[in-house]
């Protein structure tokens, strides 16, 4: 019975993805409201909250630049500020941090004039963001 379960579960997951995957964007999904500075509300990686360890704000220009800021996270209590070049399509957003060769993938969940909701993976864990301007 619980290898059914698991069947089951797997091929539901696996078509949940190759339909994110296939289409490509959210239509629902208007890429010019993402251009603002979001204030996060509520962070949660694999389910935990992590709200204070998260980046408290993420700003969007129309120059393609983000910038994350860490309000008195660094090593002094400093805040922290990390800047990228982001390409954002359909409803994927890709960060390409200038401190590192790594970049941030995100998936938008919910983006409104006053909501951004993004989703993304750490350490194979799923993190969920919650911003409101």
């Amino acid at each position: 019975m619980k290898k059914i379960i698991l069947l089951v579960f797997t091929g539901l997951l696996l078509a949940s993805c190759s339909s994110d995957s296939e289409s490509g964007n959210n239509p629902d999904v208007d890429l010019s409201k993402l251009i603002r500075t979001w204030h996060l509300q509520s962070a949660t990686l694999g389910g935990s909250d992590i709200s204070g360890s998260s980046a408290d704000m993420i700003k969007f220009t129309s120059g393609n630049r983000a910038t994350h800021t860490f309000t008195g996270q660094g090593g002094g209590g400093e805040t922290i500020y990390r800047l990228g070049d982001y390409v954002a399509s359909g409803n994927s957003i890709t960060i390409d941090w200038d401190d590192s060769e790594t970049n941030s993938q995100y998936t938008i969940l919910d983006l409104s004039s006053a909501r951004l909701e993004l989703r993304s993976t750490q350490n194979g864990q799923v993190l969920l963001q919650t911003y409101t301007n």
